[in-house]
């Protein structure tokens, strides 16, 4: 019953996207953090599970229905998933519904699990938390799609390697509320994202808006 409640939870605050991207056993420490600062009562997250197995068994029966086109399917899917949306918002007292609006824009900034073209295209590519940038793995691959030179390699790494430093002390430090946490850390992150822009030429710029609507693209098929 907890793992429903979770799942119909992070479907909430996520305002139902896909899937809950984030990182890990950080990322899900952070989503439950979030849940709890939303004060549901007991009735809300029981009809919160019901719309989950609702919504759940709705999805698995279009997914098993082989007389559909593929465009028709993803139709009834966003039907489906705006109208459980709206259910699960109707829950929510107004003072809930600012909190998960404020924690999906958090995430959308941290992560970019807010849909497509959400994601912004440096943290995704070589920003701390990225597809490329966790530990500095695929650092290379950014380097080859903006074809960045040896010198903005050096301030690239630079940057990360010191906003990665002071987001682990942010959430190392135990002094302050998960309230100022997310907003330092919002802050951290749009001013890491400026400073890695200022980088760039005006023409990798132009890649990175190309790039970006690439993973658009990529997104809207997964879906």
């Amino acid at each position: 019953m907890k793992r429903m409640i979770t799942s119909a939870l992070a479907i909430l605050l996520l305002a139902g996207a896909a899937q809950a991207q984030g990182r890990g056993k950080e990322a899900k420490q952070e989503r439950r953090n979030d849940m709890k600062e939303l004060n549901l009562s007991n009735d809300q997250k029981t009809k919160l599970k019901d719309i989950h197995t609702r919504e759940k068994a709705e999805m698995d029966a279009l997914r098993n229905n082989t007389a559909l086109t593929d465009e028709q399917r993803k139709t009834q899917r966003r039907q489906i998933h705006e109208k459980y949306v709206a259910e699960r918002k109707s829950l929510l007292t107004p003072e809930q519904q600012k909190k998960a609006a404020d924690f999906r824009e958090e995430w959308k900034d941290r992560r970019g699990a807010g849909g497509p073209g959400d994601r912004d295209t440096i943290r995704r590519h070589g920003g701390p938390g990225g597809e490329y940038g966790k530990h500095g793995e695929g650092f290379g691959k950014m380097q080859q799609e903006l074809n960045l030179t040896a010198a903005q390699q050096e301030k690239m790494k630079s940057i990360r390697q010191d906003y990665k430093g002071r987001l682990d002390a942010l959430r190392n430090n135990t002094a302050i509320s998960q309230e100022e946490k997310r907003k330092q850390q919002h802050e951290l992150m749009k001013a890491q994202m400026e400073q890695m822009k200022s980088v760039l030429t005006p023409e990798q710029q132009q890649k990175m808006q190309q790039l970006r609507k690439g993973g658009r693209k990529k997104n809207a098929n997964v879906k």
